[in-house]
């Protein structure tokens, strides 16, 4: 299966298996053509009227442009290939990669080493609960990253320190006049508590671990923090952050 991006950014791309089919369809095409077009004006034409040379001619033409469609389509494929890996290597790839992973083993799993809490199951009703569709919709909004240790801010520049703490929603004007070490304290303890370790499964975060950020800035790791989110649609409780309750909106 062939990827095609559109889009240098990567926010937009597309899966293309019609790319990978489209050269075998237009084969198929082809030769089915000539194949009702010898079948109906063979036995009209005959051999006397150079039918075999018209016959060869045509199926020659046809793998003439058979080659050509599929060098086309082995050049868009190289090239769309290209792309995916550019992205695919990005930290945007690495997040999604790392997210479809954590959803596909972590939350069917019940998080990492199952540790994670539940609270008390209490009679819920229908009109109140949750639906697994307002979770998907919260999740979806709330953003994720990739955790990084003190060694590795350290090993930012500056003004990449400074671009990291605005989009974790710490205004720029408190960031003038701010230094290096500063800055990597303060990424570094962003998040209280949760800044090192995730409360759910109480285990410490590892470089690479794609943590989801909640509003009221307390972190956890994806896998904990979606089970946790999605086990309100079974108990009596809102959507709010396991650690301060702060309710996330369902609108």
């Amino acid at each position: 299966m062939i990827f095609l991006f559109f889009d240098t950014s990567g926010s937009h791309w597309y899966l293309g298996p019609l790319l990978f089919l489209a050269p075998f369809i237009l084969e198929i095409i082809s030769n089915g053509a000539v194949n009702i077009f010898t079948n109906f004006f063979s036995p009209v034409l005959g051999p006397g009227f150079g039918w075999t040379q018209v016959q060869s001619e045509s199926n020659g033409y046809v793998s003439y442009v058979s080659f050509i469609f599929n060098l086309l389509y082995t050049f868009i494929g190289l090239f769309s290939f290209y792309r995916f890996a550019i992205w695919a290597w990005s930290g945007e790839g690495r997040i999604f990669f790392r997210q479809l992973w954590a959803n596909f083993h972590g939350v069917l799993n019940g998080g990492r080493n199952g540790n994670v809490r539940q609270p008390n199951r209490q009679v819920n009703p229908p009109n109140s609960r949750t639906t697994v569709d307002q979770v998907s919709t919260v999740l979806q909004k709330l953003p994720t990253e990739l955790h990084q240790t003190e060694e590795e801010y350290r090993a930012l520049t500056a003004h990449d320190l400074r671009i990291l703490a605005q989009r974790r929603g710490i205004p720029a004007s408190q960031l003038r006049g701010v230094d290096k070490s500063e800055l990597v304290t303060r990424l570094a303890t962003w998040g209280g508590s949760s800044a090192t370790s995730c409360s759910i499964c109480c285990d410490d975060y590892e470089s690479g671990d794609v943590i989801r950020i909640l509003p009221c800035r307390h972190r956890f790791h994806i896998e904990c923090v979606d089970r946790w989110f999605y086990s309100a649609t079974d108990y009596s409780r809102a959507l709010a952050c396991p650690l301060c309750n702060q309710a996330l909106t369902t609108s």
